[in-house]
């Protein structure tokens, strides 16, 4: 019966120490747990901030693009009153022509009728109405040139601004592929941390 007590006395001496080993380990584990966990929060915490970030910046990129369109349409739209304004121009140039070219052929029927009785009359007319075309030709050739500098101004301002909504699409389309990737990744460390979260509550149960 005593050396029945001893081996029961060593055995519970044994279960005691192995009992306060695992309790350090336990106690060791959970340390690390926990700042596994504090470090997942932290990261977690980056990771929305980042993506909270990315959100604004596609959120001013698209207004910007927005803004672009709007002003490229309103640059359409203004082109496209000039060539109408142009074409116009184009098509009284044309009646005008016509006209001058009637009165050319009536000028020089009447001078061929009059240049026998009134020639120094009839050079005199003809010198006037050489004139009065040579101006007229002058200020449609004027105006002409001038709507051809602004359309080719305006021409020159839509191209640019549609590189630049190229531009601001392009930057739009990364922002919003690294928003996505943000995402991925908040995504992937929160499932990390409730992987962690829920092993430690095992451990604890």
């Amino acid at each position: 019966l005593t050396t029945r007590l001893a081996e029961l006395e060593r055995e519970k001496d044994s279960a005691q120490a192995t009992l306060q080993e695992e309790r350090q380990t336990w106690g060791l584990t959970r340390q690390q747990l926990e700042a596994q966990v504090a470090n997942l929060e932290r990261s977690k915490k980056s990771l929305e901030s980042t993506a909270d970030t990315g959100k604004r910046d596609v959120v001013r990129l698209e207004a910007s693009v927005m803004a672009a369109e709007t002003e490229v349409k309103l640059r359409d739209t203004q082109l496209a009153e000039v060539k109408r304004q142009l074409g116009e121009l184009e098509e009284k140039l044309g009646h005008e022509r016509e006209d001058r070219d009637l009165a050319r052929k009536q000028a020089e029927e009447h001078r061929a009728r009059l240049i026998s009785d009134h020639a120094a009359e009839v050079k005199s007319l003809e010198a006037q109405h050489q004139d009065a075309v040579a101006a007229l030709q002058e200020g449609r050739d004027r105006d002409v040139a001038q709507l051809k500098k602004e359309l080719s101004t305006l021409t020159e301002a839509q191209s640019r601004r549609d590189q630049e909504v190229e531009r601001l699409q392009a930057s739009v389309e990364e922002k919003v592929r690294e928003a996505a990737g943000n995402a991925r990744e908040a995504a992937m460390w929160k499932a990390q941390y409730e992987g962690v979260d829920k092993a430690r509550g095992q451990a604890a149960q």
